[in-house]
């Protein structure tokens, strides 16, 4: 039987889109907290993970409408603003300018966090940010998802354990009350246990206070799930060392 309505497309291509969804995120009624979401999909391929592939290429949401987003929800009575996305480091043109321009055009924004920030993408610019603005929260959690140079290598991450112990020693010299969380991966193919050893000490050396541990998971498609894996039993045990560190 024939269709009653001529049907349409109403799904497209999202590897082939290059604007950011400007829909403002609600159902934060009740709470002292919103979220404004100012990028979505990612451009970086880490050996782990399927994002991707699911999101599409990362998109910037024009930096107007995210003042204008911010300055409604400062209106309505919100005290927090949390920038989220899928890789919010990577907006363009730039990150740091679109939170100078947050920071300098809502002078009356009483808070603004930051979802999980790409360490890699990170520079001193962003440290004379904080430094300059005292309504920055004085929590930062990280994308680290290992403390060992050569899982990172693996990973196919931008950084190395030096990299985030350095980002943290800068921040906290421009914000002594600075506190930092960040993601960790146990059990990735090939962790052994030195370079999950590696991951403890980077925890106290770098002074992370809140840990989000997962242990290693395989995505079909993706290039770590085609290594030899370590037994699950593991992944699972070293995850609770780790949680057990961040407690203590």
């Amino acid at each position: 039987m024939a269709a009653a309505f001529p049907l349409k497309q109403v799904v497209g291509d999202i590897f082939a889109d290059d604007d950011c969804d400007d829909y403002m995120i609600t159902g934060f009624e009740g709470r002292h907290k919103a979220f404004v979401q100012i990028q979505q999909g990612c451009n970086h391929r880490c050996t782990y993970c399927i994002v991707p592939y699911a999101r599409g290429k990362s998109r910037s949401l024009p930096a107007d409408k995210v003042v204008a987003q911010i300055k409604q929800l400062v209106a309505a009575g919100y005290k927090e603003i949390c920038l989220t996305g899928v890789d919010i480091c990577s907006y363009k043109p730039s990150f740091c300018e679109v939170v100078r321009r947050i920071l300098t055009q809502i002078d009356h924004l009483p808070l603004l966090t930051f979802g999980s920030l790409d360490p890699a993408a990170l520079n001193d610019e962003f440290v004379e940010i904080v430094a300059e603005h005292r309504n920055i929260a004085p929590y930062f959690h990280f994308s680290v998802q290992s403390g060992d140079n050569e899982v990172l290598r693996k990973m196919g991450r931008r950084h190395n354990r030096e990299k985030v112990i350095e980002l943290c020693a800068k921040i906290r010299r421009v914000m002594p009350e600075a506190r930092f969380g960040a993601d960790f991966i146990c059990g990735f193919p090939g962790e052994t246990k030195e370079a999950f050893n590696n991951t403890c000490r980077l925890v106290q050396e770098a002074g992370l206070n809140k840990l989000h541990v997962f242990p290693y998971s395989e995505r079909e498609g993706t290039p770590a799930a085609t290594w030899p894996q370590m037994p699950m039993e593991e992944r699972r045990r070293r995850a609770a060392v780790l949680r057990q560190l961040s407690e203590e």
